[in-house]
């Protein structure tokens, strides 16, 4: 409305005659331009729309900050008292060479509730006094009276005090008879009377169902982006800023909308966010990025009253945990069916396995020397068939554990003496450094020795006959950890998320099981297993426990 009255105002003869009454602009509470003229952005080699919306500190411009911060607190104090203001000077320089100054006056604009809604300011580069009287405006109403709109203005007890010829008109009366009068009085002269109140009636519904729209969308859990029709973001949802992008509103208000997109590491070039600005619809669009977050992208483009695209709107869901959690229910899956194989192999298979193997042993004392080795190397195939049928068991078992409190340090030195022989026979160094003064833990003795066997197994094989592995333990407050090092080859990252799966093995006579295995024992302690590696340069194994569980 405010920026009609002056687009009207600047059409009148008088504004024809005095060009600087073209320096006009209106601003708001926050200081910042609701309304700007050709002519008062053309004095800073701007154009209105890079100005409307802004304040001057936001203007690249060099503009004298000590004048315009003068005219800062002459706006605040119209807002606060509702006088109008008159100042000199604003010396602005630099400006194609020239260094012109200007007078200005500043006048409230109220609502119909009497409220100040914004203050006009009006600019000339001649002294105002300068100006002549007939064409010089020194009140809001001069400035309404010279509107060609049918226009009035009323106090707080809504008695008119200035109206314009054309609402005189639309009274069929004179400007004397209607000045000091009361709005309803007059409102009841004029023939759209019941018009204008409809109109206000839809108007306050308008604005109170924008109101709810837009709490709507701040409250929405999805993250939420609008776009004008040149694809700058002109609005994000607090969601969006908390869940998705993590970032502040001004960081990316007013801007394009192709920072948003790739700060979230997605090409805006073929996103569905630009297609919606060219009128295409997009629904339930599939994105991963780099960092590997998941999303659910909805965009579709905003249309006005004549189907004209004014810009879009995306709604993006952030699906991370729900694509974690189908993996673990895959793998889950996984688990239940080795369980079930695990269960037969044992059934099936262990029983006659005994069998054979007590044979074997009693068979192999009356044999000749020369087929001693033959059924030594039997006996130790089977007795690694007994063992992929222990870790099958071990690996099924979904019983809880019986835990006790103890110390990890003494499970530790009870395992080493194995290790060390196992790491003897490879030319494997052994260094251990153990933590003092650890607390006591819920574990089972059997469980956490089987799987430092295995990790430490996993190591030795890793390193080809020469190198070092290390076995620590560390505290942290409440949390103590296991760690198992090695300099071996190490472990790619397309590997590193598999190698707890089962039968997931890169080894040639590998079953794929010891890590699986570890991962049981460790989740049956509440624990976390970790995984640090580098290609050629070793792979580090951490395991966490809480030491509040055993309190």
């Amino acid at each position: 409305m405010l920026q009609q009255l002056i687009k009207k105002f600047i059409m009148t003869e008088q504004f024809k005659i005095h060009p600087q009454f073209r320096i006009l602009t209106i601003i708001n509470k926050d200081l910042k331009y609701l309304y700007v003229s050709e002519m008062a952005a053309k004095y800073l080699n701007l154009k209105p729309i890079d100005m409307i919306g802004r304040s001057w500190r936001d203007l690249e411009s060099d503009l004298p900050s000590e004048d315009f911060e003068r005219l800062d607190e002459k706006i605040k104090e119209v807002f606060n008292t509702g006088a109008i203001v008159f100042d000199t000077y604003i010396s602005i320089s630099k400006i194609n060479g020239q260094h012109p100054s200007f007078e200005y006056l500043l006048a409230p604009i109220f609502t119909p509730n009497g409220d100040i809604e914004a203050v006009i300011c009006y600019i000339a580069e001649s002294k105002l006094s300068e100006v002549p009287t007939s064409n010089q405006i020194t009140t809001i109403s001069d400035l309404v009276k010279l509107c060609p709109m049918a226009i009035f203005i009323v106090d707080k007890e809504g008695k008119i005090l200035t109206v314009t010829k054309e609402c005189v008109k639309d009274f069929s009366s004179n400007q004397s008879e209607v000045n000091g009068k009361k709005y309803q009085l007059c409102e009841q002269a004029t023939s759209d009377g019941k018009s204008q109140e409809k109109q206000q009636q839809l108007l306050n519904q308008y604005l109170t169902e924008n109101k709810k729209l837009n709490q709507l969308i701040e409250l929405c859990p999805l993250g939420i982006v609008l776009y004008d029709n040149k694809g700058n973001v002109i609005a994000l949802n607090k969601a969006h800023r908390e869940r998705i992008s993590n970032f502040r509103k001004e960081e990316f208000l007013g801007k394009p909308g192709r920072y948003l997109l790739e700060a979230l590491g997605f090409d805006w070039e073929n996103s569905p966010c630009n297609q919606a600005i060219h009128g295409v619809e997009t629904l339930d669009y599939y994105l991963k990025n780099a960092y590997g977050n998941c999303y659910l992208l909805n965009a579709i483009p905003l249309r006005n009253y004549e189907n004209t695209i004014i810009g879009a709107m995306t709604i993006i869901h952030d699906i991370t945990e729900y694509e974690k959690l189908k993996e673990d229910m895959t793998k889950l899956d996984r688990l239940n069916l080795v369980g079930e194989m695990a269960a037969g192999v044992a059934h099936e298979i262990r029983n006659p396995m005994t069998v054979i193997k007590g044979y074997l042993q009693f068979l192999s004392k009356n044999v000749s020397d020369s087929m001693v080795e033959q059924f030594y190397l039997i006996l130790c195939e089977l007795e690694r068939i007994e063992q992929i049928i222990t870790d099958f068991l071990s690996l099924a078992r979904n019983k809880l554990v019986e835990n006790k409190k103890q110390e990890l340090n003494s499970i530790i030195k009870g395992i080493l003496p194995l290790i060390a022989t196992n790491a003897m026979e490879q030319d494997i160094e052994l260094k251990v450094n153990l933590a003092e003064g650890l607390p006591h833990l819920l574990l089972n003795e059997k469980e956490i020795k089987q799987l430092l066997l295995n990790l430490a197994r996993n190591g030795i094989e890793a390193m080809d006959h020469h190198g070092t592995l290390c076995i620590e333990s560390i505290i942290e407050g409440d949390m103590v950890s296991l760690s198992v090092a090695d300099c071996g080859c190490g472990i790619c990252k397309e590997n590193q998320e598999k190698i707890f799966d089962p039968f997931f093995t890169t080894k040639e006579s590998g079953t794929g099981l010891g890590l699986s295995v570890c991962a049981g024992i460790v989740r049956r302690h509440n624990g976390t297993i970790e995984v640090e590696s580098e290609e050629g340069k070793g792979t580090r194994f951490i395991i966490t426990f809480n030491a509040l569980d055993a309190r």
